[in-house]
């Protein structure tokens, strides 16, 4: 045990200031001269631009963020169609947003789903009859999706709007 030493360079001295010029950092110790960086106990943050106006402040500002606004996640119907036959092994005969979770989609908790058509033609060949048989609740529809939807078999809820807006509610006037 008391042979044992690390390895070469694996250990860096720390360098020793303030040790006279001859060491290269004496005096001012590498600091420059004045100011609030050579002092001890700065701790200036990354945005802080010396006294002139930031950049936060200077650009000019854009637009507004509706508080109340909901975000939809957004998925098409073939995107869907794929992710069901790929899935197949796993018999649903409901889709909301908590078996699409189960599936593994990529789905906000928040937010609530809207399904939309995507590029569906003859060229892309989605197979509809995935969706013979599955109840849709929970989800927002376009027009043309419900439709398509109906068509395949697909048995669909309309959810209501305090269900879609979730808990942001429009106030009443009194």
């Amino acid at each position: 045990m008391n042979e044992l030493k690390p390895n070469p360079k694996a250990i860096k001295v720390r360098r020793r200031v303030g040790r006279g010029t001859g060491s290269g950092l004496g005096k001012t110790c590498g600091r420059g001269v004045k100011g609030q960086k050579s002092r001890s106990g700065v701790s200036i943050p990354a945005w802080f631009e010396g006294g002139q106006n930031p950049l936060h402040r200077r650009v000019p500002k854009r637009g507004f963020i509706n508080i109340f606004g909901v975000e939809n996640t957004v998925i098409t119907i073939p995107s869907l169609a794929a992710y069901l036959v790929k899935n197949k092994d796993k018999k649903i005969n409901e889709c909301n947003p908590e078996t699409l979770a189960a599936l593994g989609y990529n789905v906000n908790k928040q937010s609530s789903i809207k399904l939309l058509n995507g590029k569906i033609n003859k060229d892309t060949k989605t197979d509809l009859s995935v969706f013979k048989g599955i109840k849709f609740n929970g989800v927002i529809f376009s027009a043309s999706v419900k439709e398509l939807l109906t068509k395949s078999g697909a048995i669909i809820e309309d959810i209501k709007d305090s269900e879609r807006n979730g808990k942001f509610k429009k106030k009443q006037a009194n």
